[in-house]
């Protein structure tokens, strides 16, 4: 039964997808839902966009197998990474009225800069996305006892077509649905496994508790944090809410309240994860941890709702990527590369690129490693260049593009050699200290040379 309610539930947000889909006309829909949704729709989508699989299934797993040190990035890295948009990205980013983060690259260095940005970023976002599909198959597997490749296989072809026919409008009106479920969800499951079980907080260990482990050393503390707060800083399903919003102050309220609600509903996973093992569980991976906690102590109606709310999670954010994705591509390289002119045109070409990145998601899914070091792995990779990048262009009026060039590369290249081959500990720390050094004394030197009097103006 619960297995069943489940594809009704799959087949709900389809059909409300094929009904929104007559609502998207040109790009500015596709894309940004024509910039003209409320304060609170933007919030719960941002909020249901952050709010993936590492947040319920990944970080709870963490917490139950090491304590809170062993998450730190959820909710209170990503939480942070919230509030810095909302302060510092949102009302800046926003005031030239830009369809993508591509957009504003290419206005403040060059159309080269813009190119080399996209390709960058998006390994990183197909990574995070592989991650939640990943965490859509485990939820599939443990409520309908499919193999996780056929649950992944399935849950692929879901994911694509959802995310093929809403657009943007489907993506945050579907949000506001999900984003209740999913907080109705998590209260009731947290209601039902304190209330069935004997757990006090008595009987956790002060280890537990603390964020601070054994293991590493300082630098690699600051590091597991540097990644969530900054790792995700600059994503363009982020900035594409903030772009969606009517105004700057709208952009900005709509971070901070997004912000709020996913402090508090990223806590109850948390939570449930500090008292794991009182609950007297049998499982076979750490990463089943809170679905398999859901399925033993709710009754089935009850699981029915958590798996729908973890469901409406893991969709929120993966539609979201996939949208983000296909826009870098679309409109700011293959639209401007054929020339496309009509809106037909262009929406087929956002829709077609959606597609192949749904494919390459799921292949992705199918042979990467855990969620949780997926999500890290994703904030990591390559996104040193593109934050020091793009917070220089929010404070310049147009900075140099052969820096900005020479800084994705170098971030780029210091994250595969130092992380993934070297794995030298706290290796983005390292990277974006070096990164940063590196693209202000280029613009230093930038600003010197273009102060210093030409030969024939001195003579």
């Amino acid at each position: 039964m619960t297995s069943y309610s489940i594809f009704i539930y799959l087949g709900l947000q389809i059909a409300l997808g094929l009904y929104l889909s007559r609502f998207i006309k040109d790009e500015e829909d596709f894309f940004l839902g024509g910039r003209k949704l409320p304060t609170f729709a933007i919030a719960l989508s941002i909020f249901a966009t952050w709010f993936g699989s590492e947040t319920c299934i990944g970080s709870s797993a963490a917490v139950f197998s090491s304590g809170l040190s062993g998450s730190k990035a959820e909710p209170f890295g990503y939480g942070l990474c919230l509030v810095l948009t909302a302060c510092f990205v949102a009302p800046k980013i926003w005031n030239d009225r830009y369809t993508t983060l591509g957009d504003f690259i290419e206005d403040k260095y060059s159309s080269g800069v813009k190119e080399l940005f996209i390709w960058i970023v998006l390994p990183s976002s197909l990574i995070w996305a592989a991650a939640q599909l990943k965490a859509f198959g485990q939820v599939l597997t443990v409520s309908s006892g499919m193999s996780l490749e056929s649950a992944m296989t399935t849950a692929s072809v879901f994911v694509i077509v959802y995310s093929f026919l809403g657009g943007f409008i489907g993506d945050v009106v579907t949000d506001v649905i999900q984003g209740g479920f999913l907080a109705i969800g998590l209260l009731v499951v947290a209601y039902f496994a304190f209330k069935s079980s004997d757990v006090s907080w008595a009987k956790v260990a002060p280890e537990r508790l603390s964020f601070i482990s054994d293991e590493g050393s300082l630098l690699e503390r600051l590091d597991s944090w540097l990644i969530p707060i900054f790792g995700s800083l600059i994503s363009q399903e982020l900035i594409a809410r903030v772009l969606s919003s009517k105004n700057p102050s709208q952009a900005s309220r709509a971070s901070y309240w997004g912000a709020g609600v996913y402090f508090f509903f990223g806590s109850i996973p948390i939570m449930l994860g500090i008292f794991g093992d009182q609950f007297g569980l049998q499982i076979q991976e750490s990463e089943q941890f809170l679905p398999t906690l859901a399925k033993t102590t709710l009754p089935n109606w009850g699981f029915v709702l958590f798996a729908g709310a973890l469901i409406s999670a893991i969709l929120s954010t993966i539609d979201s990527i996939l949208l983000a994705s296909s826009a870098l591509i679309s409109h700011n390289i293959l639209v401007p590369k054929f020339n496309l002119k009509s809106n037909k045109q262009k929406v087929l070409s956002a829709r077609l690129v959606l597609i192949c990145f749904g494919i390459i998601t799921y292949l992705l899914a199918l042979f990467g490693d855990s969620i949780y070091e997926m999500v890290e792995l994703a904030s990591s990779f390559g996104t040193t260049g593109v934050l020091v990048v793009t917070i220089g262009g929010l404070f310049h009026t147009r900075a140099n593009g052969l820096v900005a060039v020479m800084t994705l590369l170098l971030g780029l290249v210091l994250s595969i050699v130092m992380g993934l081959i070297l794995k030298i500990d706290a290796a983005f720390t390292l990277n974006l200290m070096i990164v940063s050094v590196f693209y202000f004394t280029g613009l230093y030197i930038q600003k010197k040379a273009s102060l210093r009097p030409s030969s024939s103006s001195s003579s």
